[in-house]
């Protein structure tokens, strides 16, 4: 499988800004974000409102996915970024945003992005703990793995975790392909994550800031 123009992970990953300041020219990469999609539930009906304020955390992030690469594996043990495309924003940061709305459209009219002025009674905090294209011989993969917490806010009581993991079919190692897999999964499993979250906010029913 033809792998396009890839800078190679050095073996220090605090030296990854240095080297690739050197090795990629700037102004000359490809800057993407996620293409707008659906986030329609799984239901027919119009989403009963959850009477709670959630907060939604940007993931934590570590590594070469706390950063704005484009990341692909053509071997299981090894990870290279693209050095001609990169995101618009840290993966973690585009993943927040999709929770709101998905969220939103899952009945929790309330939810809001941490650190804002509103008070909110429930906090969903995260780790992103993978965002990159899985190279398989003619069958590439984009894979998110999201690990979620739901925490009340004032008692910092834990309502509920789970790990969601995704993986979407790209139609080759391209950027361009990539990044279209990436919007496919990235909404399947802001999906997913909405989807418990409402059900569990609706089965603890938190008390209201009103």
């Amino acid at each position: 499988m033809k792998i396009p123009t890839l800078l190679l992970l050095l073996p220090a990953l605090t030296l990854l800004g240095g080297c690739a300041s050197l090795l990629v020219t700037p102004g000359h990469e490809r800057v993407y974000v996620l293409t707008p999609a659906s986030l329609k539930p799984s239901s027919a009906s119009p989403p009963v409102a959850v009477p709670a304020t959630l907060a939604v955390e940007v993931p934590e992030s570590f590594g070469l996915t706390d950063s704005t690469s484009l990341l692909i594996s053509p071997v299981a043990d090894q990870l290279q970024v693209y050095a001609d495309a990169r995101w618009a924003e840290r993966p973690a940061q585009l993943v927040q945003q999709r929770l709101l709305a998905a969220l939103i459209t899952h009945g929790v009219t309330r939810a809001i992005p941490a650190g804002s002025s509103v008070l909110s009674t429930v906090r969903l905090e995260s780790n992103l703990d993978d965002f990159r294209v899985i190279a398989r011989g003619s069958s590439d993969q984009v894979r998110i793995v999201l690990r979620v917490r739901l925490v009340d806010s004032n008692s910092r009581r834990l309502l509920g975790q789970r790990r969601f993991a995704v993986e979407q079919a790209a139609a080759g190692p391209q950027a361009g392909n990539a990044v279209r897999a990436f919007s496919q999964a990235t909404q399947n499993l802001v999906n997913k994550v909405a989807a418990w979250a409402t059900a569990l906010l609706r089965h603890t029913a938190p008390p209201t800031t009103d």
